[in-house]
């Protein structure tokens, strides 16, 4: 999706994911960045851009992810993903709004995206289906599973993991999900999220 942020705006494009509570992006000066096409952010160009200290209410409220800088007075995170990938860096607030209001050209998504891809004319017809335990199966459709990243190259957004799995967003696309803490179980009922 696209997402404005700073003052002036700069269009980006985010991922929502339904794993973090944390927001991020990779910003100007960056020395050991993910390598992406869309330019890195600069704090420097925003005037409502603003840096944390340690003593700040978000920095308290990281619990373990936070650690601070206190020569400098600074609060920083460092989160790890399901997926091995991380993030660290200063925590700092910014405007932020979904959505691009200024009809500016789309900006395309790196060559990869996930690690498992395959080339099969671009096309992905078969629906993939979850299985939980309990035997509850979940059938998705293909853009629950896939994502085409060129023309002719889709790619799967699901990765193994050794200890505990991660249920994600893409996953999630067109579901109303139901918790219902009291019995521990979790629901999911097809929707079009699109007239919600």
């Amino acid at each position: 999706m696209n997402i404005c942020i700073g003052t002036p705006p700069v269009v980006l494009i985010g991922v929502a994911d339904t794993g973090t509570d944390l927001m991020w992006l990779q910003c100007k000066p960056c020395k050991e960045c993910y390598k992406q096409k869309p330019p890195l952010f600069g704090p420097k160009r925003s005037s409502t851009y603003k840096t944390l200290t340690c003593a700040s209410p978000y920095c308290s409220a990281l619990e373990k992810s936070k650690r601070c800088e206190s020569d400098i007075n600074l609060c920083g995170y460092n989160y790890t993903y399901g997926d091995k990938t991380f993030t660290v860096r200063n925590l700092a607030v910014e405007n932020f709004a979904i959505g691009d209001s200024t009809s500016r050209s789309p900006v395309t998504l790196p060559n990869v995206v996930f690690g498992c891809g395959h080339n099969n004319g671009g096309n992905v017809e078969e629906a993939e289906s979850v299985h939980f335990s309990g035997n509850a199966d979940l059938k998705l459709q293909p853009y629950n599973a896939f994502i085409r990243v060129e023309e002719d190259l889709v790619c799967l957004t699901m990765e193994p993991a050794d200890s505990f799995g991660i249920f994600g967003n893409v996953a999630q696309t067109n579901f109303l999900v139901g918790f219902d803490l009291q019995g521990k179980i979790v629901s999911f009922m097809p929707t079009d999220c699109s007239k919600q």
